[in-house]
């Protein structure tokens, strides 16, 4: 793989072209000041998913980062501050570049921002979050509990995806991946959210059972926010298939057909990832003809589901993760393709055996 390496302050750019998408990485978890390294998670997400991205290092003595002309020329940004508490001031997020993100939102970008303790390092009073602040507008958050939950090694969490969220369908545990550096593994329950956002990861346990994790949409910008470092999480494909799932989301890739299709709302995919069988779940605004074939990551035709004349009505499509010679296929990412008259759009997909 090529890489392109750029100097800028102190501060450190890596890009790496995998696909169309454009993804722009702000490692802020100061690991050059002793902190847990998290970024070799992220890598590995991406590279999984075949994201392409720009990586920029934040340093702890100026805590400078990308300017908005950069972010903008990006479609998503992955923010993530690992174990950073305070010790640098507000070293998770300043304020500074808590309004580029926000002006880089209000242009129709799309943010993920993993910062288990940036509500304590920003707004320590926190609490309720307020009309006017980064965290409410931008983030979804109503109402939080900080480090309602601390897990410190060997002890671990226990998460599920919210149903209906990006993240439906997945449950995994986290653990402490911090103690060994400086702190351990604190997660903040979100107690309320804004009327244009909803839960996306819950805590089931240990008590109580809440939400660490929400997803915004405001038709505007996405945006998701978790209070769970997602470097934490302790299966590598587990992790790489949320973090698809999440990216999909808010690329809104694998979620809605062309709106000049006969497709009405969003293409569904329930449960996903799956281990024995998902539906493909749409609606149609008027008869049509449909295909929905199913492909794997070499371009191959794997199962052909539906080659049919179809009513406008809703419509569900059960694949069992066969193929077309009725054996299982491996775990792996696949893609459905859906075919309405001369629209297609291509959904992601991910089988765990």
């Amino acid at each position: 793989m090529k890489k392109m390496l750029l100097f800028l302050a102190l501060s450190l750019i890596i890009s790496v072209t995998l696909s169309a998408e454009s993804i722009l990485v702000v490692d802020h978890d100061l690991s050059e000041d002793d902190y847990t390294d998290c970024w070799p998670a992220y890598e590995s997400a991406l590279i999984a998913n075949d994201y392409t991205y720009t990586y920029y290092q934040v340093a702890s003595g100026d805590l400078v980062t990308p300017d908005l002309a950069t972010m903008q020329s990006h479609d998503c940004i992955i923010w993530f501050s690992g174990e950073c508490w305070g010790y640098f001031g507000q070293d998770c997020m300043t304020t500074e570049s808590e309004n580029k993100v926000a002006d880089y939102l209000d242009g129709g970008g799309s943010l993920f921002f993993a910062g288990q303790d940036y509500l304590w390092s920003s707004y320590p009073s926190a609490g309720a979050l307020n009309p006017g602040q980064f965290p409410h507008d931008y983030l979804g958050l109503a109402q939080v509990s900080q480090d309602e939950w601390f897990i410190e090694d060997p002890d671990f969490v226990e998460v599920e995806g919210v149903e209906f969220s990006c993240a439906a369908g997945f449950s995994f545990t986290a653990s402490d991946i911090f103690t060994t550096m400086r702190e351990g593994l604190y997660v903040d329950q979100i107690t309320s959210y804004t009327a244009d956002a909803m839960g996306l990861f819950n805590v089931t346990s240990p008590s109580p059972e809440g939400l660490c994790a929400v997803q915004k949409d405001t038709g505007t910008f996405r945006s998701i926010f978790s209070t769970l470092a997602f470097a934490a999480i302790d299966d590598t494909t587990t992790q790489h298939a949320v973090f698809g799932a999440m990216l999909d989301w808010l690329l809104d890739a694998g979620n809605a057909v062309e709106t000049e299709s006969n497709i009405q709302n969003s293409f569904i995919i329930a449960p996903n990832p799956f281990s024995n069988s998902t539906a493909f779940q749409f609606s149609l605004k008027e008869p049509t003809h449909v295909k929905i074939d199913v492909y794997n990551v070499e371009g191959q035709l794997v199962k052909s589901l539906v080659n049919a004349d179809l009513n406008a009505a809703s419509h569900s499509v059960t694949w069992n993760g066969q193929d077309e010679a009725g054996k299982n296929v491996s775990s792996g990412i696949y893609f459905t393709k859906i075919s309405t008259g001369k629209k297609s759009a291509v959904h992601k997909t991910m089988i765990i055996r």
